[in-house]
């Protein structure tokens, strides 16, 4: 049974460790709902913590009724349901655009969710795929290494399995699953192969075609793993997370130029698994970064940006605004999420209220406080030395800012900040644009793009962590208090 082997599996490999959260990518199809299906029978025997996560798109016809169809699988088997919806601009309904927007709305919801991995459920059937169409675009040793089962903060369970185990699996356990159409449309090129050329080559050529490629891309992958032994010699010396960043510290100049090269791409592909790989003119341009005291950066595939920093090289992720929503959980197998009311789009912000929000990577909330409970704890932070804020130590940090109620015109919202934004800075006399704010605050590139601002209709109230605007201060007259807070996801 497939079921006993994945357990047995589990166990002497322990690939998905226990006490973990994992956000479950969820199709509809077949393979993912096995795997949701295996995952959520041995949950319990291992402690894990499930989360479902769809990617709502409009490539299919039937993509509405497929989340439906997911978010009440979840509710029936009591597992929380997220979900993001992206839709493809003219001339962009491509299966790259596809692929590559499906998994930054994956690690968005894994942030949101606080999930420690993302599981997909990729096949011995996709391991053959994958080698015949890298062979057809061109490719070197590593792009003929299977897809491992954990890249990054990324898992794949079932590479064991093919899709027949699957099948009989579902059939045994009378699952059923949303058959995806557009797997049948040939000018994709991966269902070129699927349909037509693994058949032909199994009905004119070997039979066991798909069992010796997937063969031959785990040999090529261990032929690769050697290499990486190599690489994560040398990241456990030198590399460390803060947060959602990775930092490679005292670059060893030492080293091999193409290890050097390997380890840059390794750092890159553990903040983004699924970004495209890097190139020559990337790779130098990284190592360019090394040289100088001066603060500079470069953009890298997978919407990375590394900052080069005193001989240190530091690798984060960008999140569009647009797409940090709430989390969307099941209520009841009828309750299909619509567009969420607290988002403004157009300005890419989030309206803030009594119901914690996840936003950018933090959590941020808005309370209200006695008036005396706030002027103590104002009377603290002075005590301190903190004139007018909580100062950010970090992504997963804690800070917070009391703000006169009746002084605050329409609703508070938070947002990124953007070049052009001015504050007038709490205790000082005119404006003062954010970005020179930052620089005096001496606060990295890398740090700068995390930091929201907290604003009211009026404008700018606070730089999150940084500085208050002197409007909406606390008077003797105050008689309501609103607490706005902030702190990193854990």
């Amino acid at each position: 049974m497939l079921e006993t082997d994945f357990i047995n599996r589990e166990r002497s490999r322990n690939l998905l460790p226990e006490g973990s959260r994992y956000l479950v990518a969820v199709s509809g199809g077949l393979d993912s709902t096995v795997l949701l299906h295996l995952l959520s029978r041995t949950s319990q025997a291992f402690s894990w913590d499930l989360r479902v996560g769809h990617v709502h798109h409009g490539l299919r016809d039937r993509a509405g009724a497929d989340a439906a169809s997911v978010q009440n699988r979840a509710y029936q088997w009591g597992i929380p349901y997220l979900e993001r919806r992206i839709k493809a601009d003219a001339g962009r309904k491509s299966e790259a655009w596809a692929r590559k927007r499906r998994f930054e709305a994956l690690e968005e919801m894994r942030i949101e969710s606080r999930s420690d991995w993302i599981v997909l459920a990729h096949t011995a059937d996709d391991q053959a795929e994958t080698l015949l169409l890298n062979l057809i675009r061109g490719t070197g040793p590593r792009g003929l290494g299977a897809p491992r089962e954990r890249r990054g903060r990324i898992l794949r369970p079932l590479l064991h399995y093919s899709h027949n185990d699957l099948l009989t699996h579902a059939r045994s356990h009378n699952l059923s699953w949303c058959i995806d159409r557009s797997n049948w449309n040939e000018p994709y090129t991966r269902n070129w192969i699927r349909h037509r050329l693994l058949p032909l080559l199994a009905s004119e050529g070997n039979p066991q075609i798909r069992e010796n490629l997937s063969r031959l891309s785990r040999f090529m992958g261990q032929w690769v793993a050697s290499i990486d032994l190599k690489v994560e010699e040398v990241l456990n010396r030198s590399g460390r997370w803060e947060g959602e960043a990775f930092h490679l510290t005292g670059f060893p100049d030492t080293l091999d130029d193409w290890l050097q090269c390997e380890v840059i791409r390794e750092a890159h592909r553990r903040v983004n698994a699924e970004a495209d790989e890097l190139t020559e003119p990337h790779l130098k341009a990284c190592r360019d970064l090394l040289e100088g005291e001066i603060h500079r950066s470069t953009h890298l595939p997978g919407s990375v940006v590394v900052e080069g920093r005193r001989g240190e090289l530091i690798f984060s992720r960008q999140i569009s605004a647009q797409g940090s929503g709430r989390i969307l959980e099941s209520k009841g197998p009828s309750d299909h999420p619509t567009i969420d009311t607290l988002i403004d789009p157009q300005e890419g912000r989030l309206r803030l209220s009594e119901a914690e929000e996840i936003f950018m990577g933090r959590r941020v909330g808005l309370r209200e406080l006695p008036v005396e409970v706030a002027r103590d704890r104002l009377k603290a932070r002075m005590s301190l030395g903190f004139a007018a804020d909580a100062p950010l130590k970090g992504s997963k940090a804690g800070c917070w800012e009391i703000f006169d109620g009746d002084a605050i015109e329409g609703s508070l919202w938070v947002r990124p900040w953007k070049n052009g934004d001015k504050i007038h800075p709490y205790g000082m006399q005119g404006t003062k644009l954010i970005s020179d704010l930052l620089n005096e605050a001496r606060i990295s590139n890398c740090e700068k793009r995390t930091i929201p601002v907290i604003e009211d209709d009026a404008g700018i109230l606070w730089v999150m962590g940084v500085r208050r605007a002197d409007r909406a201060s606390l008077t003797d007259t105050t008689r309501r208090v609103l607490e706005v807070y902030g702190s990193g996801v854990s």
